[in-house]
């Protein structure tokens, strides 16, 4: 349906190394996620899984364009915990 949701972890952000106390690194990377419409704008919306107030879990939102092949790059910094991405047609 031209849509999507992504929930992103830094899986060394664990139960274990936070209740230890250890330093964990934030986690950076690039995510390609496929199948969506080639040249299509899409809105790209960050939630912050950890915040209770709804009016404040959209911490940021972007626009990315399908790539000619259907594939939208989403560029990930300084992940300390998870987060969540919501994708919709712009």
């Amino acid at each position: 349906n031209g849509r999507g949701h992504l929930w992103l972890q830094n899986i060394n952000h664990t139960w274990k190394k936070v209740l230890d106390g250890e330093s964990i690194p934030p986690a950076a990377g690039l995510v390609t996620v496929t199948g969506f419409q080639p040249g299509q704008s899409y809105r790209l919306e960050w939630w912050d899984t950890y915040q209770p107030d709804p009016a404040r879990q959209i911490i940021a939102a972007e626009t990315v364009v399908a790539s000619a092949d259907g594939a939208i790059e989403i560029s990930v910094v300084d992940l300390a915990t998870d987060i969540a991405v919501k994708i919709n047609p712009f």
